[in-house]
């Protein structure tokens, strides 16, 4: 017995473009440019120079959108902020994927375009006189309801003679549950 984790993965690690580098910035400017004739006290800050502010964030952008479109103009996301893969490693101590993989799986038994009924997982209500089962897949956005009704037309006739279902006596009457999904 192999003890497995599929968790714990290795990844191989793709940096992407430094953006720093790119747009030439210097934190120090800009935070000087923002702070000048900025109130500053120990609780807040107030009075922000935000024109020096986005003066220089539209000239870090547009040096980046010349610079990715000089140099970089098919350039997807990870190129960008960089990614990871899963690196696939094969130890010798499982199957290889060639002959049944993990799960030993060396021939196909059968195909289905539909899976069969008779595997497919059920749902079972059980209630007295209900015993019915259902394969999840026809009840998967149904409504669900389990109800009772007068048992026959006689005590159909006794609820309305009682002027209605609260106000007769529960041992006068009989009632059966009826199971309806979706109306």
């Amino acid at each position: 017995m192999v003890g497995m984790d599929p968790s714990f993965k290795q990844y191989r690690y793709y940096d992407g473009v430094n953006i720093n580098t790119i747009a030439g910035i210097d934190i120090d400017v800009t935070y000087n440019g923002a702070m000048e004739n900025a109130i500053i006290n120990d609780d807040y800050i107030s009075g922000i120079n935000e024109t020096n502010l986005s003066n220089d964030l539209d000239m870090y952008k547009d040096r980046l959108m010349s610079y990715f479109a000089t140099n970089m103009p098919d350039a997807t996301t990870k190129d960008l902020f960089g990614y990871r893969e899963i690196t696939q490693k094969a130890r010798g101590l499982l199957p290889p994927l060639n002959n049944g993989g993990v799960f030993g799986i060396s021939e196909t038994k059968e195909r289905f375009s539909e899976i069969p009924h008779s595997m497919r997982y059920l749902v079972n209500f059980q209630v007295p006189g209900i015993n019915y089962s259902i394969a999840i897949p026809s009840i998967a956005e149904e409504s669900i309801i389990v109800s009772y009704v007068p048992a026959t037309q006689y005590d159909e006739n006794l609820i309305e003679s009682y002027g209605g279902i609260f106000n007769i006596p529960t041992y006068l009457i009989h009632m059966r549950q009826v199971l309806k999904m979706d109306g």
